[in-house]
C-alpha cells in the first residue's frame, strides 16, 4: 500500500507542476502544493487501514500463522478457519473447493493425524493469502484511484480560476505570477473569485483600462531630465619608437653594424684586394646595413568631462482606497480594481508599495513582490462600510514618506469624495510634503464629486465614472 501511495504521489507533483506551469508559475513545487500532497499521502493511508474490505481476513491469517509457528494449531482450528475462508471466496466472487476441505477435516477428525493437520493448515494458508493479496491490491489501486481524483478535482477548479485570471492580466502587460507566489501559501477559491470579478473590470471596461495605463505612466511623463557635467577616465593606446628593439627591416642605413651588413659588403673580406676596401668603410661606418627598427605599446590615462542626462526613477507610491458606506457596490470594486492594477504594476517596476484602506478609520498594508497574492487578498477584501475622513489616510501616507523608503513617494487617493474638508494641519502637513518632491492626486470615482471635491489638496485630479465609462 505504502509503495502505491508514494508512486501516485510523484505521479501527482509531476502533474500538478505541468499546471503550474500552464499559469505561467515556473518556479520549483511550492511548498504548500507539496505539503497537500504529503496530508493526502497520510489521509489516503488511514482510509486504507480503516476501510479495507479484506482487515478481518488478514487477522485471520495471522492467527494461523501464529497457531503452526507455536504448535496450537488444532482440528477445530482447522475447521473454523476452513469456514472463514468459505465466506471470503463468496464474498469476493473466487471459486472455493468447499467440498474438497470438508473431506479432508472429516477424514482427518475419524483419523487424528498431526503431520497431515500441519500440511493442511499450511495450504490453507497459502491458497487464503494467495486471494487475500490480490483482493486487496486490487481493492487498494482502486480507492487511491477514487481518492486522487477527489484530490485533483478540488485543485483542479482552484487551478482553472487561476488560468482565467492570468489570462485576463496577460493583455494588461501585468505579470500575475509576482502576487501569486504559492509558496507564500494558495490563495482560496473565494480570493481567487474576487480577483476575478477585479480583472473583469479591468479587461471589459475600456475607459477604465486606458485610465488604469495612464495612472502607470503618470510617473514616467512627469520624469524631470536634468543634465550634469561628470568626469571619466579616458585609456588609448599609441606606439612609439623602440630604438633598442629590432623587430623588422625597415630599408637599409650606413653605420658598422656587421650582423646587420648586406652581403656584398661581407664579400669585400674574400678577397685581399677589397679587403683593404672593408677596413675603410667599417671605419667610416659606411658599410651598407640592414635597418631595423620596433616599436612598443604604452597606455595613457587622462581624465575627460561628459554631459550626461540625469533622469529621475520611478519612485514608490502610497495609495489610499476609500472603503466607507458611499463607496458600496461599483464604486468600491473599481476602486480595488485600479489599486490591484496599480500594486501589481509597481511591484513589477521593483518600487515600494503602500496600501491604505480608510472610511473615519485606516488599516495598511507594505506589499512586495515576495508577499504573495493570498495576503494581498485578504487586505483587499476588508472593508469599513462607516462614515469617510480621509484625513488619517493622508496623514499616515504623509508620515509614510518621511521614512528613507518611501521618501519623494506619489500619493493616490482613490474615492467619491463625499466628504468634509481637510482640517488645517493635515493641509499644511501636505504643502510642505509637496515642497519635498511628493505629489498627491486623486481619482474620484462617481458623478457627485463637484460640490464636495477636495480641490486645494491635489497635483492632480481624474474623475472616472462608471456609468459612462468616461475619464474627466
Amino acid at each position: 500500500m505504502s509503495n502505491a501511495l508514494d508512486k501516485n504521489s510523484f505521479a501527482l507533483k509531476g502533474l500538478l507542476h505541468d499546471r503550474l506551469l500552464d499559469i505561467g508559475y515556473t518556479g520549483a513545487l511550492p511548498r504548500h502544493i507539496d505539503e497537500a500532497i504529503a496530508g493526502w499521502n497520510r489521509d489516503s493511508q488511514a482510509f486504507l487501514q480503516a476501510n479495507s474490505p479484506v482487515a478481518n481476513a488478514e487477522d485471520s491469517l495471522s492467527a494461523l500463522d501464529g497457531a503452526i509457528q507455536s504448535g496450537t494449531f488444532s482440528l477445530s482450528m482447522l475447521g473454523e478457519l476452513v469456514s472463514q475462508y468459505s465466506d471470503f471466496t463468496r464474498k469476493f466472487g473466487i471459486p472455493g473447493d468447499t467440498k474438497f476441505w470438508a473431506y479432508e477435516i472429516k477424514k482427518l477428525g475419524k483419523a487424528p493425524h498431526k503431520p497431515k493437520l500441519l500440511r493442511l493448515g499450511t495450504l490453507l494458508r497459502r491458497e487464503w493469502g494467495k486471494h487475500h493479496y490480490r483482493e486487496q491490491v486490487k481493492w487498494e489501486l482502486a480507492a487511491i484511484n477514487e481518492l486522487r481524483a477527489v484530490f485533483l478535482k478540488d485543485l483542479e477548479q482552484w487551478f482553472r480560476l487561476i488560468k482565467t485570471v492570468a489570462d485576463g492580466l496577460g493583455p494588461m502587460g501585468l505579470k500575475p505570477h509576482l502576487f501569486w507566489d504559492l509558496s507564500q501559501g494558495a490563495p482560496s477559491i473565494s480570493d481567487i473569485r474576487q480577483l476575478q470579478e477585479w480583472v473583469e473590470y479591468l479587461s471589459e471596461d475600456e475607459g477604465l483600462r486606458q485610465l488604469c495605463n495612464m495612472l502607470g505612466r503618470m510617473r514616467s511623463s512627469a520624469n524631470s531630465i536634468d543634465k550634469e557635467t561628470i568626469l571619466t577616465s579616458e585609456y588609448f593606446d599609441e606606439s612609439v619608437l623602440d630604438v633598442n628593439s629590432s623587430e623588422e627591416l625597415a630599408g637599409v642605413t650606413l653605420g658598422n653594424d656587421i650582423a646587420a651588413a648586406l652581403p656584398q659588403e661581407i664579400a669585400l673580406i674574400s678577397s685581399p684586394e677589397t679587403e683593404i676596401l672593408f677596413d675603410l668603410k667599417f671605419a667610416e661606418s659606411r658599410l651598407m646595413c640592414f635597418e631595423k627598427i620596433g616599436f612598443q605599446s604604452l597606455q595613457y590615462e587622462r581624465e575627460v568631462e561628459t554631459e550626461v542626462e540625469k533622469k529621475e526613477e520611478k519612485g514608490p507610491m502610497v495609495v489610499c482606497v476609500d472603503t466607507s458606506g458611499s463607496m458600496m457596490g461599483a464604486p468600491e470594486t473599481i476602486a480595488k480594481a485600479v489599486t490591484l492594477f496599480m500594486a501589481m504594476r509597481i511591484i513589477t517596476e521593483n518600487r515600494a508599495c503602500y496600501l491604505i484602506n480608510f472610511s473615519t478609520d485606516i488599516e495598511c498594508l507594505e506589499i512586495s513582490a515576495e508577499m504573495g497574492l493570498a495576503g494581498v487578498m485578504e487586505f483587499m477584501k476588508k472593508s469599513f462600510h462607516g462614515g469617510t475622513d480621509a484625513a488619517p489616510a493622508i496623514n499616515e501616507a504623509i508620515k509614510m514618506i518621511d521614512t528613507e523608503k518611501f521618501r519623494n513617494a506619489d500619493v493616490l487617493v482613490l474615492s467619491d469624495f463625499l466628504m468634509q474638508e481637510l482640517d488645517g494641519g493635515t493641509l499644511n502637513r501636505v504643502e510642505q510634503s509637496k515642497s519635498s518632491g511628493t505629489r498627491f492626486m486623486s481619482l474620484c470615482i462617481g458623478d457627485l464629486f463637484l460640490s464636495e471635491r477636495l480641490t486645494t489638496c491635489f497635483d492632480s485630479e481624474w474623475v472616472y465614472d462608471p456609468s459612462t465609462a468616461s475619464i474627466y
